[in-house]
């Protein structure tokens, strides 16, 4: 089965938590990978509800709290799909081409990944950062 790539146009949000946030500043710790990944996980908003962004996170937040204890100073982030590649693509000496792309859970229908990272990618990580659109408590 081929990966279906999330739209340019269309949106992904990431849970960050407490320790990746200070003074209420989103920190690139949010988007490095940890050892054991391949990929960072994000979720397809528009996958949860077209239209309504105060939906998408509502809906967001119901999806995590069935599996993960969402924190109090926890934030979910929007990110553009478009705006996150087209960046890492012009800003890097490599010229990055990340790939965002649907991977369903039985447990997570807007489950995705975010892949061509390193685990070292700490400039990624900071381009990824200036590119949130908006954060949402994640409580």
């Amino acid at each position: 089965m081929s990966k279906q790539s999330v739209p340019e146009q269309d949106h992904v949000s990431r849970y960050c938590s407490p320790k990746q946030i200070d003074a209420g500043t989103i920190q690139a710790s949010a988007f490095i990978l940890r050892e054991t990944e391949e990929f960072l996980s994000v979720n397809w908003l528009e996958k949860l509800c077209p239209l309504n962004r105060n939906g998408q996170i509502e809906a967001l937040r119901n999806t995590f709290r069935k599996k993960y204890s969402l924190r109090p100073n926890g934030k979910f982030v929007v990110l553009n799909v478009g705006a996150i590649c087209n960046k890492i693509r012009a800003e890097t000496t490599d010229n990055r081409e990340l790939q965002v792309t649907y991977q369903p859970k039985p447990e997570d229908n807007s489950h995705c990944s975010i892949s061509n990272l390193k685990h070292d990618d700490v400039l990624i990580a900071e381009l990824i950062v200036e590119t949130i659109d908006e954060s949402y408590p994640a409580i």
